[in-house]
């Protein structure tokens, strides 16, 4: 059976709007004769056969036509770059947005650690596979909250190959693989081998995929809970070890995203819980009242992302009734993970009152 007039255009319609924004893309990374080069299927033809064509909210955002930049006459060639990046660009927390064609986002993260490592001259000694495995697992626990699939990762290390730097991309590549990362150079990277170093320095970034309306942050609602799920640790206070059943890590973020009651996930850095809970709320224009006594340090650094905030759904009622349903939610959250759960506030609609605790 043949396709309709209707069908026809709708389609037509969808491939010049994915054309036109892959163009846009391909333009401002200084490839403008990408569609004279694309070959017989052409722009739209690449976008259909990468799954883009047809799909819902292609446009800007909230699936609205947009208009070019490069439509007005009078703008130079930077003022129409600096217009596409100022669109399709942005900072959410600690997260970098890169919007694609329609509905898809690029999400960035990155960490690094100096000064931690098996090297002369680090400050806290440990071996170089331990030092990959937490390096890698903060951006990636940060990719998986966020609601993208993981793509790439990126080690930046300032260390020889040999013997330091394979030590650290062993951890590297253990916990990529745990993040579901797969195929020939989805973990990639550099080593300093030109100048002897004495200390050891690593950066991490990575890159995941995800559509609009899987994105978590800025999805907490009023009177939903925040919870910590682990325990906030960071050397050089603490000795802290991989396999430490008190600390968050990357299965632990995965079991998260896949909970019904979940709504937004968040780890917690080095500026500690309290820090994140406020973010946590102003990401979705909410306030937050703190637990007076939650049982941990809320203004401890948690180091490699130890402990990860969710906020969680708890409907609201009679003072009976609420503290038995977060008590529910709480030990819900503790029996999928296998880990420390607490009770550090709760979202309010009207701003709260972030520095006073209940």
């Amino acid at each position: 059976m043949g396709s309709t007039g209707d069908e026809e255009h709708m389609s037509h319609s969808g491939h010049s709007e994915i054309e036109r924004e892959l163009a846009e893309l391909a333009g401002l990374a200084g490839l403008a004769g990408l569609a004279k080069s694309a070959g017989p299927m052409g722009l739209a033809g690449r976008a259909e056969s990468a799954g883009l064509a047809g799909q819902a909210g292609v446009g800007s955002p909230a699936g609205r036509p947009t208009s070019s930049p490069a439509s007005s006459p009078a703008s130079s060639p930077e003022e129409v770059a600096r217009a596409i990046l100022r669109r399709r660009v942005e900072r959410r927390r600690d997260l970098t947005l890169v919007r694609l064609a329609g509905p898809y986002y690029l999400v960035i993260a990155c960490d690094s650690d100096g000064g931690i490592g098996p090297k002369p001259h680090d400050t806290v000694k440990v071996p170089g596979y331990l030092l990959g495995r937490f390096a890698a697992r903060v951006p990636l626990m940060e990719i998986l909250a966020s609601g993208a699939r993981p793509l790439v990762l990126v080690d930046a290390l300032s260390v020889e190959l040999e013997p330091t730097g394979k030590e650290i991309i062993e951890g590297v590549r253990f916990e990529a693989g745990l993040a579901g990362i797969e195929g020939e150079g989805a973990v990639t990277g550099s080593t300093e081998d030109n100048v002897p170093t004495v200390a050891t320095g690593v950066g991490v970034t990575v890159i995941g995929l995800a559509q609009q309306h899987r994105l978590r942050a800025g999805t907490s609602a009023p009177d939903d809970i925040i919870a910590a799920v682990g325990v906030p640790k960071s050397a050089p206070g603490d000795v802290v070890t991989i396999d430490d059943p008190e600390i968050a890590d990357v299965p632990t973020v995965m079991k998260l995203a896949h909970m019904a009651v979940v709504h937004d996930i968040l780890p917690v850095g080095s500026k500690g819980i309290e820090y994140e809970a406020r973010q946590m709320a102003a990401s979705a224009g909410l306030g937050v009242v703190l637990t007076a006594d939650p049982g941990l340090n809320t203004r401890k650094s948690a180091g490699p992302a130890t402990c990860v905030l969710v906020s969680v759904a708890a409907a609201a009622g009679k003072d009976g009734d609420a503290a038995r349903r977060t008590r529910r939610a709480l030990d819900e959250i503790c029996r999928a993970v296998g880990k420390p759960v607490a009770l550090v506030g709760r979202l309010t609609p009207d701003g709260g009152d972030p520095a006073r605790p209940r």
